[in-house]
């Protein structure tokens, strides 16, 4: 995040408008039309997100970032493996 910061202060990055609605209670499609983007769904898409980025690849190196990236991707696709109590509950019974 401080690498982003300081690159955008170094090339004058435009910041958004700020957003004065309560951006919970929009659609998507109100989101999109005033400019608001989506954080990623989950971890993976999270990892693919940074691993794209040239800032983070500058920051930390495309070493650390395939180290950090590996990691990572264990960890989200061991959590989707993961039964919820909600699966349990749900779907349990039905057997």
């Amino acid at each position: 995040m401080l690498a982003a910061g300081l690159e955008g202060m170094e090339k004058n990055y435009k910041l958004c408008a700020p957003a004065n609605d309560n951006i919970y209670h929009m659609t998507e499609e109100g989101r999109l039309n005033t400019g608001i983007g989506s954080l990623p769904e989950d971890l993976l898409e999270a990892i693919k997100l940074t691993e794209e980025s040239q800032i983070v690849k500058r920051a930390l190196g495309i070493r650390l970032l395939n180290s950090l990236s590996a990691t990572r991707s264990w960890n989200g696709m061991e959590y989707k493996a993961q039964v919820t109590q909600y699966e349990l509950d749900k779907y349990l019974p039905i057997l």
